[in-house]
């Protein structure tokens, strides 16, 4: 089993990356079989989503400061949340055998998939509305309301109920979170950002060759950024409830 007692009790921050280089090492092959097809589907609706507004002659202004960046937030944080789910169903699996954690882990993706799409939704719209305000609001909104995924997945919250869970599990905790999103989605940007320049130094832009570099980039560092985030989820519940090894695997539902 890949949660140990040591990963269900209060830790540091540099303990817990630690334990997240760890343990996506190990998940890291696996993960793979399961998010490049899950991913390139994603990428591949919301692409071909864009070129449907424009050819329906929305304007390409209102393309690029309304629906584009919208929708482009929106496939940041579903991609980022389905691959916490993803490594969250590996990590909870007791199974030895690589063909049943891969099984077990895509038949529940699939049914938790409309409850972290319709979740993703609202948090979207909470970021995007504090973007709107002002930068800062939306940032406070990206950390206090990060953590419905696990919710989702562990807890079995629904909707608005997980993301209620998260601004009350970070509340305690708030800086150390914040400054754990932030970075971890301005690396991501700045990752998605440098590949796709380099590819298209060699290629020519298609829709494929943008669907292939953000696939295989985000395939890549799911692993570590999903065990991140469900581990820091742990720790949380560790810090600020009675929630122990017993209790986690009393409370797991898998």
């Amino acid at each position: 089993m890949y949660i140990q007692p040591d990963n269900v009790q209060p830790a540091t921050a540099k303990t817990l990356i630690s334990q997240s280089f760890k343990k996506s090492k190990e998940l890291f092959t696996t993960s793979l079989i399961l998010t490049i097809p899950i991913f390139s589907i994603i990428f591949a609706l919301m692409i071909y989503l864009y070129d449907f507004l424009a050819a329906n002659e929305i304007s390409i202004s209102t393309i690029q400061d309304e629906s584009l960046s919208g929708l482009s937030v929106f496939n940041g944080l579903l991609i980022v949340s389905v691959g916490a789910v993803i490594m969250f169903l590996l990590l909870v699996n007791n199974e030895s055998e690589r063909k049943n954690q891969v099984v077990f882990t895509l038949k529940k993706t699939v049914v938790l998939l409309p409850t972290v799409i319709a979740a993703t939704i609202v948090y979207t719209t909470f970021v995007l509305i504090g973007f709107s305000l002002l930068l800062i609001p939306g940032l406070l909104l990206l950390a206090y309301l990060g953590f419905y995924t696990q919710a989702i997945v562990f807890e079995r919250k629904g909707i608005f109920q997980s993301i209620f869970r998260s601004r009350d599990l970070v509340k305690g905790s708030f800086w150390k979170i914040f400054l754990l999103f932030v970075s971890v989605h301005l690396a991501i940007s700045i990752i998605q950002v440098t590949v796709l320049t380099s590819a298209l130094m060699f290629v020519d832009y298609t829709n494929y060759v943008e669907i292939f570099c953000l696939t295989l980039i985000n395939a890549i560092i799911t692993p570590f950024i999903g065990t991140l985030f469900n581990l820091f989820y742990l720790n949380l519940r560790s810090g600020q409830e009675a929630f122990d090894y017993e209790t986690y695997e009393q409370e797991n539902p898998y």
